[in-house]
C-alpha cells in the first residue's frame, strides 16, 4: 500500500506544479518567464546501501554499476522535458555482466513549496566487505521511488534561481525550510541464487533545512543546502516485519554562472538515511547525484506562447 500512496501523492504534486508557477518578483531575484531554456547536461547518480554488523565488526557496501548520462533538457513556463543516453565510450558505462541502471529526478516549484522526485532502478550490484571480500550479484536489483516536499519561509529566496532554469538571484539571501521526505525501496534478490530473498522498506522523515543563495559576484552563485530529519522506517525482510527509528541528513551544493541568457555550473545532492534493522545491524541508504550543465535562454515566439497558454487551466 505504501508505494501506491507515494505514486498518487507524486502525481497530484506534479499536476499542481504544472498548472501554477511562482509569481513572486522583487529586487532579490529576476524571473525569465517569457524565455525558453535549452540545456546540455551530464549526470551521474546512484543509490548505495551499507550494512554494519556490530557484533561481527563487519561492514558490507552494496554498490551499483554507475552510469554517466549525457542529455538535453528543455523548459518554458510550466512545460519541461529532457532525454539522455549513456555513451559506451565512458569507462563507467561499460556493463558489468548485464548490469542495468535507470534514474530520474526533477523539481517542481509552487510558490513557497518545492517538490523533488526521485526514481532509481538498478540491476547488477557489487558487494564489498570491510574484510576485503567482494561478490558480484548479477541478478540483484533495487528500486526506489520517492522524494522531498519542502516549504521555504523567505519569499526573497528563489529556488528557481538555484536550479538556473528561469530565474536569477540578484541579492544574496537565505531561507529556513521544513522538509518531508518519503521513499519506498525494494532490494530484490529472489532470482539471485546466493540470496533468494527480498527486502522492502517505506521511509518517512520530517525536519528542518536551510538554503542560501550567495551571489559572490555578478552572475556567480554559490548555493549550499543542509537538511536533517527524523522519522520511521517500516520494513519487511522476507517474513520479518518491523518498524524502527529513522534518521536523515542531506547536503546539497550548487556552483554556477547565471546571466540573463547563458548559464552553467555543477550541482551535487547527497542524502543519507540510517536506521537499525534486526538485532545489532545498522543500515544506511545513500542517494548521490552530480550534474554538470550548460544552458542558454532565448525569447519564445508568439506562436509558442499562445500554444502554451492554451494548455493552462
Amino acid at each position: 500500500m505504501g508505494v501506491k500512496i507515494v505514486i498518487a501523492f507524486l502525481f497530484l504534486a506534479n499536476l499542481l506544479g504544472y498548472t501554477q508557477t511562482d509569481s513572486i518578483t522583487n529586487s532579490y531575484h529576476k524571473e525569465y518567464k517569457e524565455k525558453m531554456s535549452l540545456q546540455l547536461f551530464g549526470l551521474n547518480t546512484s543509490n548505495k546501501f551499507n550494512f554494519i554488523y556490530n557484533e561481527n565488526n563487519l561492514e558490507i557496501e552494496l554498490i551499483p554499476n554507475q552510469k554517466t548520462t549525457i542529455g538535453l533538457a528543455f523548459k518554458y513556463d510550466f512545460l519541461a522535458f529532457s532525454f539522455g543516453f549513456a555513451p559506451h565510450f565512458l569507462a563507467e558505462n561499460r556493463d558489468n555482466e548485464n548490469s542495468k541502471m535507470f534514474s530520474f529526478g526533477t523539481d517542481f516549484v509552487l510558490k513557497k513549496v518545492v517538490q523533488h522526485i526521485n526514481f532509481f532502478y538498478q540491476k547488477g550490484i557489487q558487494a564489498e566487505a570491510s574484510n576485503g571480500n567482494t561478490v558480484y550479484f548479477e541478478k540483484l536489483k533495487t528500486i526506489k521511488l520517492g522524494g522531498t516536499t519542502t516549504y521555504l519561509f523567505n519569499p526573497n529566496f528563489s529556488y528557481n534561481a538555484l536550479n538556473f532554469q528561469n530565474a536569477r538571484q540578484i541579492k544574496s539571501v537565505g531561507t529556513f525550510g521544513a522538509s518531508l521526505d518519503y521513499y519506498f525501496t525494494t532490494l530484490d534478490g529472489r532470482k539471485q541464487q546466493q540470496l533468494n530473498s527480498k527486502y522492502d522498506a517505506f521511509d518517512v522523515t520530517i525536519g528542518p533545512s536551510y538554503l542560501y543563495n550567495w551571489v559572490i559576484a555578478n552572475y556567480i552563485l554559490v548555493a549550499p543546502e543542509v537538511s536533517f530529519g527524523m522519522g520511521f522506517t517500516k520494513y519487511k525482510d522476507d517474513n520479518l516485519k518491523n518498524i524502527s527509528v529513522l534518521y536523515k541528513a542531506g547536503l546539497n551544493l550548487t556552483l554556477g554562472y547565471n546571466s540573463d541568457n547563458l548559464y552553467g555550473g555543477i550541482k551535487t545532492r547527497s542524502i543519507a538515511l540510517n536506521h537499525k534493522s534486526e538485532g545489532n545491524v545498522d543500515m544506511s541508504d545513500n542517494i548521490n547525484f552530480t550534474s554538470i550543465f550548460l544552458g542558454y535562454r532565448f525569447d519564445a515566439s508568439n506562436s509558442i506562447k499562445k500554444q502554451i497558454n492554451k494548455l493552462k487551466f
